[in-house]
């Protein structure tokens, strides 16, 4: 491994132990949905993330209370619902 690629992996591991010690530090269950969508975000490199727990969005990025009725909430629920039915 050259040296470049070792601190990409170093610079991603400590990415991977930072978002550790923020989900460990949550102190509920909605500070936990919060940090692992939004936290993780420049770890993984996503733009937009939903956490579904049970067919139900219980975090979006950048979104500190979830709307039941939003566009996107809807969306990404009816969206898991079909995904549900199906027998992969």
């Amino acid at each position: 491994m050259n040296a470049t690629a070792s601190g990409a992996v170093e610079r991603v591991f400590a990415q991977f132990l930072d978002l550790e010690r923020l989900t460990r530090a949550a102190r509920t269950t909605e500070q936990l949905a919060y940090s692992l969508v939004n936290d993780s975000q420049s770890l993984f490199g996503y733009r937009h993330a939903a956490l579904v727990i049970a067919g139900k969005v219980r975090s979006v990025t950048g979104v500190s209370v979830i709307e039941p009725n939003a566009p996107f909430v809807a969306f990404v629920e009816h969206a898991v619902g079909q995904l549900l039915k199906l027998d992969l």
